[in-house]
């Protein structure tokens, strides 16, 4: 299950989800996606909803409650942000268990890392911006799916990541303590 909790924007990469939508179906996926926004995305992800209602379904209203459905029933967060400064939902996804697949921008790529890349790996970087990029992040995410124990071991690291200002607030402090 491929989760995604977002305001329906160009800034959120809502047009690559469209267009990768028969893709994830391919695979076997299921997508679930919640927000509210641009009334041609919505209308876009009706029409993939209409033609895949065993596959795909869409909450164009966002609710807090639903969306931490979706986070706590998925597997994956797609969030293929062109920015984002911060982002809190990849951040909710890994304490649920869902994996992000996150463009290396901003909040995403300090929040992230990709287990592709990392042994502390929690989630997966899209590396092209493109439809073709996030088709590609979604292959490794089924393939990872397909390995009960590595997928295991990547949601138990996303699962028990800290989040909170603590380990900031002691990479600040080694900052200024270096500077002094």
């Amino acid at each position: 299950v491929f989760g995604v909790v977002a305001r329906l924007s160009h800034q959120k990469g809502i047009d690559l989800i469209a267009d990768i939508t028969p893709e994830i179906v391919r695979l076997g996926g299921q997508l679930i996606l919640t927000g509210s926004g641009d009334a041609d995305y919505v209308q876009w992800l009706k029409d993939l909803q209409a033609r895949h209602p065993k596959h795909v379904f869409i909450n164009a209203a966002f609710s807090e409650d639903f969306a931490r459905h979706i986070l706590a029933a998925a597997d994956f967060l797609l969030m293929p942000s062109r920015f984002e400064p911060c982002g809190l939902s990849q951040m909710m996804a890994q304490w649920y268990g869902a994996l992000p697949l996150v463009t290396r921008t901003g909040g995403l790529a300090d929040t992230v890392k990709d287990f592709r890349e990392s042994p502390e790996g929690d989630g997966i970087f899209i590396e092209d911006f493109s439809a073709r990029g996030l088709s590609k992040a979604v292959a490794a995410a089924v393939a990872l799916y397909g390995d009960a124990q590595a997928h295991g071991g990547v949601r138990h690291t996303a699962m028990v990541k800290d989040h909170t200002w603590g380990p900031s607030i002691d990479r600040y402090i080694e900052l200024y303590r270096s500077l002094l």
